[in-house]
């Protein structure tokens, strides 16, 4: 709240302060003034298209995934293993969250560690099939955020920035796909 009274405050000093000098300005200068105004104005108002693009740019990305997944688990049925797809983007985002931390640590840990980081994977692998659907969802989820913000509060290294990369580069290549087949598939008019 005290950051809006700040900003509207800064704008009344800013509006009194042009309205001082407004005078002295040039033509030109006060043309300009006017032409700057009139475009920010027009690009808050497009700023509902951007977010509509948007929308459509996740949602985009979101069935290029379902339509991923359905080939997986095919795939996985064709080997005889039956996997629902909620168990399925459960591993994938449990392998995006704890992959890249493991991977990374992996090469300095003392076996006690290790062996301790083996029975969590362990437990994770098995999760999807001992709880519900919105439990495994819900714990994906939180598991995803607390391993980003673990990675990104300081003091933050070099080795801890790379891992947040690598969780969210995932998540980012498949909505850059999706767009990209869309856009290939969309007829020309």
């Amino acid at each position: 709240m005290s950051l809006l009274i700040g900003v509207a405050l800064g704008l009344l000093e800013d509006v009194e302060s042009l309205r001082s000098k407004w005078s002295s300005l040039s033509f030109l200068t006060k043309v300009l003034l006017v032409i700057c105004l009139v475009t920010s104005f027009l690009s808050i108002t497009s700023l509902a298209d951007h977010i509509f693009k948007l929308k459509g740019f996740i949602v985009e990305a979101l069935n290029f995934w379902i339509v991923i997944r359905a080939y997986v688990i095919g795939l996985l049925s064709f080997i005889h293993i039956s996997i629902e797809s909620w168990q399925l983007d459960f591993w994938i985002v449990f392998g995006i969250a704890f992959y890249p931390y493991v991977f990374e640590r992996w090469k300095i840990l003392p076996t006690s560690d290790r062996l301790r980081i083996v029975g969590i994977v362990s437990f994770y692998i098995v999760f999807p099939f001992t709880v519900g659907q919105s439990t495994a969802t819900y714990t994906a989820i939180c598991l995803y955020i607390v391993m980003l913000i673990v990675c990104l509060l300081p003091p933050r290294t070099t080795q801890f920035s790379f891992i947040a990369v690598r969780m969210i580069t995932p998540p980012i290549l498949v909505a850059i796909v999706a767009a990209i087949s869309e856009g290939i598939y969309r007829p020309l008019i």
